[in-house]
């Protein structure tokens, strides 16, 4: 019995110390957010690390719902929604990213700004989908059959790929989330706070989940969201 539940210990010490250093890099992130601008001469730079990202969401993605597959458990589902889901905003984040064609602009974009909006707004259903993982209780072993299941994935995935196409339609109607200076605005400052609230939510719901349940999916979703949240106030403003 011991030897079961020392690796669940160590787990869960090993969150509690990742979230303590990544919240006070995320506090430092915020005090030094005013400093500089953040404008750099990095057009691929972006591109190029979010596309290791990319594939990592794509594999985390396939790999929980091939678990619910076997399992019938929620933490599974929305888990692999979740990643699904994020899989496709980093795509057309990248996708959106200035400095990709020979003219300076993006390849399905117009405005620099855009994939700022759509990394940020992208965050909001990635989120839910991570809560609902920690907390839901459907769907259960019955709750799905095979072609509900798909049809259900179906819909959160063109859901999301509808929301970012409607962003790059409108994009010259969406306010500014950098000034010209190089300085984030208080349209983004804020966004980043709710953020990275809901993010803090998260990871105490997937880390309640991982010692109710003794699961360690949950447990690793809360050291990635401490990860991500310590990214909120990158993601949108490396330009």
């Amino acid at each position: 019995m011991n030897d079961t539940k020392k690796p669940k210990t160590s787990l869960f010490r090993f969150i509690i110390g990742i979230a303590v250093a990544l919240g006070l890099l995320h506090l430092g992130l915020v005090l030094s957010r005013e400093l500089e601008p953040v404008l750099a001469a990095i057009p691929l730079f972006v591109p190029l690390s979010t596309g290791f990202g990319i594939l990592e969401f794509f594999t985390i993605g396939f790999l929980a719902l091939g678990r619910y597959r076997a399992l019938r458990d929620p933490i599974s589902y929305w888990t692999g929604i979740a990643f699904s889901s994020f899989f496709l905003i980093n795509l057309f984040y990248v996708l959106s990213w200035p400095g990709l064609r020979a003219n300076g602009q993006s390849i399905i974009a117009y405005l620099p700004g855009t994939s700022a909006w759509i990394i940020t707004v992208g965050q909001i259903p990635f989120i839910f989908f991570l809560i609902m993982a920690a907390s839901a209780r459907w769907p259960e072993e019955r709750d799905l059959n095979e072609r509900s299941r798909f049809w259900s994935i179906a819909v959160c995935l063109t859901l999301i790929t509808l929301t970012n196409v409607l962003l790059i339609t409108f994009e010259k109607n969406l306010p500014a989330l950098i000034d010209p200076k190089g300085t984030f605005t208080l349209t983004l400052a804020v966004l980043n706070v709710l953020i990275a609230i809901l993010f803090a939510l998260g990871a105490v719901l997937s880390i309640r989940a991982h010692l109710r349940t003794h699961d360690p999916l949950p447990g690793y979703v809360s050291l990635y969201k401490d990860h991500e949240n310590s990214h909120v106030e990158l993601g949108s403003s490396d330009r």
